[in-house]
């Protein structure tokens, strides 16, 4: 109980801090392996980690889920082995297997130490030529999984590694196995989920993508299939924001809520400093007296270690009783909506809504200040 108590209270806030593990335990007398960094945590169910098995880096994952771990280490192996059954480049799966004294199964694979995340591979991309380079590459790569019958559940970009010009899959945790190549339904509406990961902005470059996509296939592109696909990118990319927005007013990670009777706060804990505490604590120091009888929002300038950042406020009268429609909060849906559909903008960091009276409100909204 005391090597689960160790991963249990480790969240992904912990994983953005990079506090490290520590975490020690034995596969057998003579082989010790050390959790190290985490990568990737879901509390109290499993979690992904650096570290090493003897002097070999690897990468662990680690299922502690009291009542699903076995079932969820099942079927990420199946998953994982799938890649590497069907020849298709993946990390090697070095230890499969239960701990001995905790109930938590493991997966121990191998550390591509000079690969690097093909999210991060698109960020750093220098010129558009590079970009849609990076795409091709990520088509082929799908081509050929949908060709060897996998298609991946869980599309983002983070679930490939670029090492050496090869895209190596990660994460078989929702891998679909057919026998034979995937069904071209399944195949261009799970090509339509990774299109969805793009902006809406680079959708013009979707006809082109999915030509190259058909020719690695040698298949015949229609112009009512591309339709379908574009329709779906657009369905998909929409249900996905929805799903987003739904967490930008409670506690749900990367967001923490506080509420009162009289306060209502969330912030982002991405952007959210310590520093910051003030504007939460006391927003109302920070402007003048003369100000409060003004319902026209305000705003001013600071200067904090991580940068200036911008503190609004606005006031609203009982002719507003949701508060989620006043200025300050539309903004603070609009932010997180260009966040998530990757257009430039200011980060919200804070929302902030405190009872004045009988349905009156005064808000605030701290963002960084471009």
């Amino acid at each position: 109980m005391e090597l689960k108590a160790a991963f249990d209270h480790y969240t992904q806030e912990d994983v953005r801090k990079k506090t490290p593990l520590g975490v020690l335990f034995k596969l057998t007398e003579q082989d010790a392996v050390s959790c190290r960094q985490a990568l990737r945590v879901i509390p109290g169910k499993r979690l992904v980690c650096t570290g090493t098995w003897g002097a070999l880096p690897v990468i662990i994952k680690l299922y502690f889920d009291p009542q699903k771990a076995r079932r969820h280490w099942q079927t990420s192996h199946a998953g994982a082995r799938a890649f590497l059954e069907k020849n298709l480049p993946a990390p090697a799966i070095l230890y499969a297997g239960k701990l001995p004294e905790a109930r938590i199964y493991v997966l121990i694979f191998q550390f591509l130490s000079k690969a690097v995340r093909l999210d991060t591979a698109f960020q750093q991309a220098a010129s558009p030529t590079e970009h849609r380079r990076l795409q091709k590459m990520l088509m082929a790569c799908l081509a050929r999984h949908h060709e060897q019958g996998l298609l991946q559940g869980d599309q983002h970009l983070g679930n490939f590694l670029l090492d050496n010009e090869t895209l190596f899959s990660l994460d078989g945790d929702q891998v679909r196995s057919f026998s034979t190549p995937a069904p071209l339904k399944a195949s261009f509406t799970n090509l339509a989920a990774f299109f969805a990961v793009f902006p809406p902005e680079q959708d013009a470059d979707i006809p082109v993508l999915f030509e190259y996509y058909c020719a690695q296939r040698q298949l015949s592109p229609s112009n009512s299939t591309l339709r379908r696909v574009k329709r779906q990118t657009r369905r998909i990319r929409l249900r996905r924001l929805k799903q987003y927005l739904r967490k930008i007013y409670s506690s749900r990670d990367p967001f923490v809520a506080e509420k009162t009777p009289q306060r209502f706060c969330v912030y982002d804990q991405r952007v959210w400093r310590q520093e910051y505490a003030p504007f939460k604590d006391t927003p109302q120091s920070f402007f003048s007296e003369a100000e409060d009888n003004n319902r026209r929002p305000l705003e001013v300038l600071l200067h904090t270690a991580h940068g200036p950042v911008r503190l609004q406020k606005a006031q609203t009268g009982p002719g507003l009783f949701f508060f989620r429609k006043n200025p300050l909060a539309r903004q603070w849906k609009q932010g997180h909506t260009d966040i998530r559909l990757g257009r430039p903008g200011p980060h919200p960091i804070m929302f902030l809504k405190i009872r004045t009276g009988c349905f009156c409100t005064c808000s605030f909204l701290l963002d960084a200040a471009t």
